[in-house]
């Protein structure tokens, strides 16, 4: 397991709509955001996918990909994650073939399961989905004062500042520093409408999720040259042959992602900061099924978290207001709102937390585990997290209203880890 100043740190973007900004503000400010990440030294710069966001513009990581590879010169760049089931194999392997051919030994692809099995598998709880499915996953969306553990360590509970619960609530553990919550019940059997219509307008089926499999085989075979139609028939994909990506799978369940990322042998993305309730279990899947193979001898993860830095931690916490209204719209089943202003984010937090909606419980959460205050206080957490998962590398998203505020986040704790 590497010391935590020997772990790289990525950046993992959104592209967030600022409240009163345009979709063209927030890519443009993801650009530059990748060009500030590559001169800070972080490792790599990933693109999510959304879908039907208003607070949102991530929708199309490929291309984003491209105008971010563009702009850069050195970091690598990709999908975290390519949402399978959104697109057919072969247009996967075009577009990232593309790129890879323009910008070699630097495009990371990245693969996420979406979509309905044909046998939905019970949850955690066993009644209703819960964040150890995350219907935004499910579905094709894509993807953020210390109370006292029952050993009495502290926790790192209630940093986002307005509308953080004041204790970790009950079934919330401590493992090495890391507060690791309850798994959250999401939606009832019936999905809000924004995830009907997604579907249907993706073009998804019942069933479709049981095709992951095959569908990231299919798209490795194009780039291999493994890929052999029903009849035996071999094809070459232009301009995918001989310009392989680094192949990543996704994932937030002790589930179907993270036994294949280990059946062949694929470094493994574990999502915190969307399903901090199940993240150990997630990385320890993946390693129990890890067998050895061309790209990798040994188990390779990275572990995503929600962080917003600051010069101090009042500052921090200030610049992180809206944040519980933002997760609010997002656990709703609504999608994300556009960013709020600070002036703005406290009274919406308030508003989302209040107890006789029932927010609380629905989005405490994540607003416990997200890291927000000084780079020594949120680089300590940081440290707990690679800890707790042994993760080779950190994959960091900050969400703020300023984009000025959002690169400082990331300069400040690019200087406290000791980045190149």
């Amino acid at each position: 397991m590497p010391t935590a100043s020997a772990v790289p740190l990525s950046v993992l973007d959104l592209s967030p709509v600022p409240a009163g900004q345009s979709a063209g503000n927030a890519l443009r400010n993801s650009i530059d955001l990748a060009v500030a990440a590559e001169g800070l030294g972080y490792h790599r710069f990933w693109l999510a996918e959304h879908h039907l966001n208003p607070g949102v513009a991530g929708s199309a990581p490929h291309v984003l990909s491209a105008l971010v590879a563009a702009a850069t010169r050195t970091i690598r760049v990709g999908t975290a994650a390519t949402i399978l089931g959104n697109y057919r194999p072969l247009q996967v392997a075009e577009n990232i073939g593309t790129l890879a051919a323009v910008y070699p030994e630097r495009l990371d692809l990245g693969f996420g399961r979406s979509g309905q099995p044909s046998m939905p598998a019970a949850d955690s709880t066993g009644a209703g989905r819960t964040t150890a499915e995350p219907a935004s996953a499910v579905y094709g969306s894509g993807a953020g004062a210390g109370g006292a553990g029952a050993d009495g360590t502290a926790l790192h509970a209630g940093s986002a500042g307005a509308g953080a619960p004041a204790q970790p609530d009950e079934g919330a553990r401590v493992v090495d520093g890391l507060l690791v919550p309850a798994a959250r019940r999401l939606f009832n059997s019936v999905l809000p409408r924004k995830f009907r219509l997604q579907a249907e307008l993706l073009g998804r089926e019942p069933g479709d999720a049981d095709n992951f499999e095959s569908d990231v085989q299919d798209v490795i075979g194009f780039f291999t040259g493994g890929f052999r139609t029903r009849h035996g028939e071999k094809i070459t994909v232009t301009p995918a042959r001989g310009t392989t990506p680094q192949f990543w799978i996704h994932g937030s369940t002790a589930g179907p992602s993270a036994r294949l990322a280990g059946k062949l042998g694929l470094p493994f993305g574990a999502n915190y900061h969307v399903s901090p309730a199940t993240v150990l279990d997630s990385v320890a899947e993946y390693r129990a099924h890890f067998k050895p193979s061309a790209a990798l001898a040994e188990p390779y993860v990275t572990v995503s978290a929600d962080v917003l830095v600051a010069d101090d931690g009042q500052t921090a916490r200030t610049l992180g207001a809206g944040y519980a209204a933002w997760v609010h719209s997002i656990r709703t089943g609504h999608g994300a709102i556009p960013y709020p202003a600070p002036s703005d984010g406290g009274r919406l937090d308030a508003q989302a937390a209040a107890p006789e909606t029932g927010a609380p419980d629905l989005i405490r959460d994540r607003v416990e585990t997200r890291f927000v205050g000084g780079a020594a206080q949120v680089a300590d957490q940081l440290r707990d997290l690679q800890h707790a998962t042994g993760a080779q590398e950190l994959l960091i998203t900050t969400i703020a209203h300023n984009h000025r505020h959002r690169v400082r986040s990331y300069e400040l704790l690019a200087a406290e880890w000791g980045l190149a």
